[in-house]
């Protein structure tokens, strides 16, 4: 955002050149203040384009990662609360036990998930 409020700045300094020196070269019918402000209107044009270039740049990222396709557990953390991971862990835990070892395990924990 800050890159695009000083690229603002920078195209407004530089209409602002051109207008001035345009209108000093009218005035005092000075040819090279006239090829003056057309240098001033060319580097107002460049910086307004990049300027514009980097708004709908912005504006395409924040829109397509708006719309990007989401997992099921990203949708889930967005709707409801963050899950706790101790579930996910113990499952990995699990895992590496025997069978007889998990039937305790879980014989012994499963006031848990009766909360």
């Amino acid at each position: 955002m800050k890159e695009v409020i000083i690229l603002t700045i920078i195209s407004g300094l530089a209409f602002l050149t051109f207008l001035v020196t345009l209108i000093l070269g009218l005035t005092k019918k000075n040819k090279k203040l006239k090829l003056t402000a057309l240098l001033a209107f060319i580097v107002f044009i460049g910086f307004a384009g990049w300027t514009g270039y980097e708004v709908i740049s912005k504006t395409y990222n924040k829109v397509a990662d708006t719309f990007k396709m989401r997992t099921s557990d990203e949708i889930y953390d967005a709707l409801f609360d963050k899950r706790k991971t101790d579930i996910c862990q113990v499952s990995k835990v699990l895992l590496n036990m025997s069978k007889q070892e998990a039937s305790m395990w879980a014989n012994c924990n499963s006031n848990y998930y009766k909360k």
